[in-house]
């Protein structure tokens, strides 16, 4: 019997300290969070009011990866007014951002409440490699993501730590555009207007361009 209760004891301490842990380290991403927003957006701290379509937080991840890393806060009114969103379509957000990145990314996403509102919070690592979207790639300059032209990703390809994850990514970004004009020409084909003929066009031109062109500088030959 009183070794039944020293177990039973021991267990409810253990339990509390693990609460008591989780409790500590949510306090303090909270508090980092908290100095995040009062900081405003900068290189390395993308603000959104609402939650974007997964094509832009894509592009925010590549240009973060490919700078310096960041976070980005889902929920936030410039200049750092809390508006919060809803948790389960930036799940789901999420998810498919994931699906149009190429090359060796990490991220970690969380839900912090502040002021009684939930933030999405999407934290990106400096990747060692390109990364990549379904669009294209981005940099971090200052407060804005700029796209990279086939001069500037042929020189960070070739500069990259890994070359050969460097070079994967551009071509897995490649077969990535080649399905989305895929998807374009069917437009293209059922378009009624010689308008909407020449945006899609317009489009899967774009797409594919800057990517097989830094393929082909890099002696990569695609079809």
């Amino acid at each position: 019997m009183g070794a039944g209760l020293t177990i039973h004891s021991s267990r409810r301490r253990f339990a509390a300290r693990l609460n008591s842990s989780v409790s500590q380290f949510m306090t303090d991403m909270t508090l980092d969070i908290e100095a995040l927003v009062a900081g405003g957006e900068s290189q390395t701290v993308e603000f959104k009011e609402a939650l974007p379509p997964p094509g832009i937080i894509a592009r925010l991840v590549s240009a973060f990866a490919n700078t310096d890393g960041g976070v980005i806060l889902l929920g936030i009114r410039e200049p750092n007014q809390v508006v919060g969103v809803q948790v389960e379509p930036f799940e789901r957000a999420y998810q498919r951002v994931l699906e149009r990145l190429t090359g060796e990314v990490r991220t970690e996403k969380s839900v912090i409440n502040l002021g009684g509102k939930s933030v999405g919070v999407i934290r990106v690592e400096k990747s060692t490699s390109l990364v990549g979207t379904t669009e294209g790639y981005f940099m971090r300059f200052g407060e804005s993501t700029k796209p990279l032209d086939a001069k500037e990703l042929s020189s960070k390809a070739t500069h990259s730590t890994n070359s050969n994850q460097a070079i994967e990514s551009l071509a897995q970004t490649v077969a990535k555009q080649t399905e989305e004009i895929g998807k374009l020409r069917e437009s293209f084909e059922k378009a009624n207007s010689w308008k909407r003929k020449a945006l899609y066009a317009l489009i899967g031109a774009l797409a594919s361009g800057a990517a097989k062109a830094v393929l082909t500088s890099l002696g990569i030959e695609i079809g």
